[in-house]
């Protein structure tokens, strides 16, 4: 990433009214900088003064305007390159898989090089520069309001898959029942029996296969004896993980709930399994947690690559929108620095690799005098940024 003090800026100062003698100061000063950075004429047009009050409010608020779609187009730039990179595995040389964050359908560098100002959306005739600034600030909130739904949606879809998951790969004390190979086969519900599941710690398991048949034991009143509510020897292993082993034992039906409670109280799991039954007797398509986890993951990858698609047209327009609002500033600091009437120059500055400090105290030294007299709006240095006795708005590339 670009230090602060080695990227791109707009260098706004006064000029000569008449176009060719300010094209012989432009030339001038882009030579006088050359060793230091590249210049480039940036055209912004006449755009309506208004009162100077009007001007001295708005500077507090482009700001802080600027500051919000820069952090938007970050946002949408940031979610668009890790989706489409997650989506499509970073196949790109950019990393951002198979979309490319771009403006206009070039590089964010090159709109700012050949900028030329949208005067179908922001029409600068007649326009004020309050209603322009609002324009923006609307057009951004708008894409802001989507942005925050269709990230609201991913964010859902994969909190379904992550429950989804740990119902699948999780323990046998959290993994769905619908999930596990052999659940269907053993399972048995009629009149008389059930089929209860039980998950025993792997270090317990000698005791429950001692134990299981005597949890609830039943007194026969016509022969006065004991009988277990467990069929004998019914007991099967599931599965099996690390930590602990699920078996499926019969019981009968009426004393289910004896035996559900009598295993817990003996520290072994009782695992709830409903099961839909096509008939009495027989078991009907139970749920396939695993198809259903593959369609979840399907759902998600459409969604995720739609809305890096949709970040990647969005990106540009958001950047467009910031680009004139910088040229906006650009202007309204030009008019309260420099008065009326208006007539200034404004070059796109690249300083050169590590160029940054030498260009700025060049800068200082040529148009020092800039300074001297000038009128300060209120905002000139109330985003933090340093302050020069000229006009200068800092631009950026690196987004995300």
């Amino acid at each position: 990433m670009t230090s602060a003090t080695d990227g791109p800026f707009l260098l706004c100062v006064p000029v000569d009214a008449d176009e060719s003698v300010r094209g012989s100061q432009y030339s001038k000063l882009s030579s006088s900088i050359s060793a230091h950075a590249a210049c480039t004429r940036f055209r912004i047009p006449s755009l309506r003064v208004g009162n100077l009050d009007a001007l001295f409010a708005l500077t507090d608020d482009l700001g802080r305007t600027d500051a919000y779609v820069e952090s938007v187009a970050r946002k949408i730039a940031k979610q668009g390159v890790d989706l489409a990179a997650s989506v499509d595995g970073g196949a790109s040389s950019s990393g951002a898989g198979n979309v490319q964050l771009s403006v206009e359908g070039g590089s964010m560098r090159g709109y700012v090089a050949e900028f030329s100002w949208n005067e179908q959306r922001y029409t600068s005739v007649g326009e004020s520069t309050v209603a322009l600034v609002q324009k923006i600030k609307d057009d951004v909130g708008r894409v802001e309001e989507q942005m925050k739904i269709k990230f609201a949606e991913v964010a859902e879809l994969k909190s379904e898959l992550a429950q989804l998951v740990r119902k699948t790969t999780g323990s046998l004390l959290m993994r769905s029942l619908d999930s596990l190979e052999g659940v269907k086969e053993v399972y048995m519900s009629t009149a008389f029996l059930t089929t209860v599941y039980v998950a025993v710690r792997n270090s317990a398991v000698s005791e429950f296969e001692a134990k299981y048949e005597f949890l609830v034991n039943v007194l026969d009143p016509d022969t006065m004896e004991n009988f277990s509510a467990v069929v004998p020897r019914s007991a099967q292993c599931v599965a099996k993980d690390s930590e602990y082993t699920l078996f499926s034992v019969y019981v009968l039906a009426k004393l289910a709930d004896d035996f559900k409670r009598e295993a817990a109280a003996s520290k072994f799991v009782v695992r709830e399994f409903d099961a839909p039954l096509a008939d009495d007797d027989a078991v009907g398509d139970l749920p396939d947690a695993r198809n259903a986890r593959g369609s979840l993951e399907e759902r998600l990858v459409l969604k995720q690559r739609r809305l890096a698609q949709w970040c990647a047209a969005n990106f540009g327009e958001t950047y467009i929108a910031w680009v004139h609002l910088k040229a906006i500033r650009v202007h309204v600091e030009a008019v309260l620095r420099y008065g009326l009437p208006v007539s200034y120059l404004t070059l796109l500055v690249e300083p050169r690799r590590k160029a940054g400090t030498k260009l700025r105290a060049h800068l200082a030294s040529l148009l020092g005098h800039l300074g001297d007299g000038a009128t300060f709006g209120p905002g000139d240095e109330a985003d933090g940024d340093s302050f020069y006795p000229y006009v200068s708005v800092d631009l950026s590339y690196d987004l995300p």
